[in-house]
């Protein structure tokens, strides 16, 4: 053994992408294609936290690319008056939702909206009591 010779390294060579290979994982990040199938696509099959590694600032241009393009359409036919579009912009993007309440009439009250006027006549005397004023109640006498 010569020992003016350095040591091969053993194991596999470092990972060296190619830009054929970085375009090919933008797109597919792009085309929202999971980690696991765009590692199985390059050079035959690489492991994901070797994609993450080596491609990460591709896998992030890729979904940023895709998400503009389709928020973009999203925006459009918002604006163009597609009506799904519009509650989906509105929901996912003002936090809108839809929320069903529930009321319980019991058979012998004929009336809920008396029923109604009772509590909200009953709240004002209650936020007289505590507060020192009624709100509706107060505007509407005074």
């Amino acid at each position: 053994m010569n020992i003016s010779q350095p040591r091969k390294r053993a194991g596999r060579k470092p990972m060296r992408p190619t830009a054929d290979e970085r375009q090919q994982v933008e797109l597919l990040a792009g085309y929202g294609l999971p980690l696991e199938q765009i590692a199985a696509v390059i050079r035959g099959g690489i492991d994901v936290k070797t994609l993450t590694k080596h491609f990460r600032a591709e896998l992030l241009r890729g979904w940023a690319l895709a998400n503009s393009k389709v928020a973009q359409r999203l925006f459009e036919k918002a604006l163009s008056g597609d009506t799904a579009a519009l509650i989906f912009w509105c929901k996912a993007r003002m936090g809108w939702s839809e929320r069903q309440q529930h009321e319980i009439i019991r058979a012998d009250e004929p009336d809920p909206e008396a029923r109604r006027e009772q509590l909200r006549a009953h709240l004002g005397l209650v936020f007289k009591e505590v507060y020192g004023w009624g709100g509706a109640m107060d505007e509407a006498s005074g």
